[in-house]
């Protein structure tokens, strides 16, 4: 009898500690399943690049100013080591006074080059502590709205060179990154991060327009520069939306 009840009693506990570990590895692939998803922003300064331009011809740098650019993200985490998010961003480069100047001593001139975009993102996350580089690369699209306003001093007349447009068109872009995210709580990160965004096929469009006074059509280059690639730079905040995983 007592034999039989130490049996009995054996079996459950070798039950109960079969059903609890089975239950923790269930519990371990749903949770690297499921993952934990982020929501963050950041936000930073991009500088226009002469990346693919030659010496001697005209590039994004030359012709416009760093900026301060804005990112909405949301980061699905599946494990400590592999993130997938999407991501929009927007960005406004200034001109480049030193590149247009010619023209204000003949007039009023204004232009801005902005970029909204939109992307995918995959990073592969290291370390295990608080603080974890990653690197990670970008594919989306970019709808760059190139605005330029010249008003000549000559306006009206036969020596007028005024010229005004809004060209705006889509591109596919890529890009490749690299930072870290550091933990400061169960569920928020800061991240710092750099990328390289690569916006390529930009060919130099011509776009016509009608003088208001004399009706002569003129052609104008509006994108001279070529591509638009630049170099973003950005803190962010991270928020998490529920239960941290082992190791996040």
């Amino acid at each position: 009898m007592q034999t039989t009840k130490f049996s009995l009693a054996l079996g459950a506990i070798l039950l109960a500690t079969t059903m609890s570990t089975a239950q923790q590895r269930l519990s371990n692939r749903v949770s690297l399943i499921v993952g934990q998803v982020y929501a963050g922003a950041r936000a930073g300064v991009t500088a226009p690049l002469a990346l693919g331009r030659a010496d001697d011809e005209v590039s994004f740098k030359d012709v416009a100013s760093p900026a301060f650019a804005f990112l909405a993200e949301a980061m699905w985490i599946q494990n400590e080591n592999i993130g997938l998010g999407a991501e929009v961003g927007y960005a406004a480069y200034p001109f480049r006074d030193q590149f247009w100047s010619a023209l204000n001593y003949r007039g009023t001139f204004e232009a801005t080059y902005t970029d909204f975009n939109a992307a995918v993102v995959g990073r592969i996350i290291m370390g295990k502590k608080e603080i974890k580089p990653f690197v990670g690369v970008a594919a989306g699209a970019h709808y760059l709205q190139n605005n330029l306003d010249f008003q000549s001093t000559f306006m009206g007349t036969s020596v007028d060179e005024s010229v005004s447009y809004k060209a705006g068109r889509v591109k596919a872009a890529a890009g490749i990154e690299g930072g870290i995210f550091y933990k400061i709580g169960r569920r928020l990160m800061v991240s710092m991060a750099a990328r390289l965004s690569i916006v390529p096929f930009v060919d130099p469009e011509v776009m016509v327009t009608t003088d208001p006074y004399t009706f002569e059509e003129k052609r104008a280059t509006i994108n001279p520069h070529g591509n638009q690639n630049n170099l973003l730079v950005t803190v962010g905040l991270h928020f998490g939306t529920k239960k941290k995983l082992k190791g996040l």
